[in-house]
């Protein structure tokens, strides 16, 4: 078991607090206002399995549990009623990931998609997807015209997972584009 003090903290490190894992976004380190007193380290984590942003604070040298961290590279395979289920690209092991953990994204997922799984204490607590998808539109409401003079220069398309987004005028039904998974939002048209 590793520690990492408090002096050793920077952006992208991992802590474990309250048996959770943890990463730091920001720091801020307070010089003592009075003599003998400590240097304070205040810190926002965010809760690397429900997201959650803490605002935290620690006396210079406090000392804590690096989290047992293990990424897996995997391909995704097929879904069932309750998870993804994905293979590990180097055992071959089949895994499953319940729905919760890929919440919205999982609409994107493609069979073979190369997806990274984070596991803490051996189980899965987040999946990684590329940050960008290609995705075929199915398609298209048609723009009227003159929208380009009022400013609404999208349409609302459909992908063929059954997403809805907007799209610029010029994307017709059967186009391939590219979407960011997180957000759900047009990128560019993919080449």
């Amino acid at each position: 078991m590793s520690v990492i003090e408090t002096s050793e903290f920077k952006r992208g490190v991992h802590i474990e607090l309250d048996g959770e894992p943890y990463t730091i976004v920001d720091i801020e380190k307070q010089a003592p206002t009075a003599r003998g007193g400590k240097t304070l380290v205040r810190v926002k984590v965010r809760n690397m399995k429900s997201g959650q942003l803490l605002d935290k604070a620690f006396k210079a040298g406090d000392v804590f549990k690096e989290p047992d961290l293990a990424r897996e590279d995997t391909t995704y395979s097929y879904e069932t009623p309750e998870a993804f289920v994905f293979m590990n690209t180097e055992t071959y092991e089949q895994v499953e990931v319940p729905r919760e953990i890929l919440g919205d994204e999982g609409r994107f997922l493609q069979e073979g998609m190369v997806v990274r799984l984070r596991r803490f204490n051996g189980v899965v607590i987040s999946a990684e997807l590329p940050q960008y998808v290609d995705c075929t539109v199915s398609s298209v409401v048609p723009g009227a015209r003159g929208d380009t003079a009022s400013r609404s220069v999208t349409t609302e398309a459909t992908l063929e997972n059954g997403v809805k987004l907007q799209v610029p005028l010029y994307i017709k039904a059967g186009d391939r584009v590219r979407v960011d998974p997180k957000t759900g939002e047009f990128r560019e048209r993919a080449g």
